[in-house]
This record gives structure tokens, sequence and C-alpha cells, in this order.
């Protein structure tokens, strides 16, 4: 059988508010190992990771909105503050 996909990227800070992070890991395994995986956010066992910084992240788009639109007043819709990633946002605005 022909692989369909050259590899996946699991993009893990989305997937955190609805799945524990065990339920997560389990997850991924569920996917051949000879398919290349990275996650973006969570590290995993086993498996290549990118970490973002959700500070710096914020920051950028706030700087967007106040340089290159001109808006001064404007909301952060977020996740659950139980997380982690949401609360480092929190902080940088």
């Amino acid at each position: 059988m022909e692989a369909r996909l050259d590899g996946l990227i699991f993009i893990s800070t989305s997937l955190s508010p609805f799945i524990e992070y065990s339920e997560f890991t389990e997850f991924t395994r569920l996917f051949p190992s000879s398919i290349p995986k990275v996650s973006l956010g969570d590290p995993v066992p086993g498996m290549s990771s990118v970490r973002i910084s959700p500070q710096k992240g914020i920051a950028q788009a706030v700087d967007h909105l106040v340089t290159d639109h001109g808006r001064r007043n404007f909301a952060v819709v977020e996740g659950l503050l139980r997380k982690s990633c949401y609360r480092f946002r929190s902080g940088a605005t």
C-alpha cells in the first residue's frame, strides 16, 4: 500500500483544551512509526517538537494591530486559563 502522507504535524496547543496530555500522546502512537511526526507546542516522547513562545506571539499580534492597522482598542479571545499556554499569553497583554 502506498503511503498518502509524507509527515504529520500535531498542533498540540490546539488539542490540549480538549484532551489530556496522556490521551494526546496515546493518539499520536496510532499513526505508523514510518511517518515522520512533529509536535507544535507540547513535547511528545519519541517525536520532534517545536516550542512556541506565547508571550512573543501575543506581543507581535498586538504590535501588528497597533502599527499596521492603527488600532488601539481590542479584546483578546483565549482559551481556558487552567492551561499554561493561555496563562502565559494573558500575562503578555
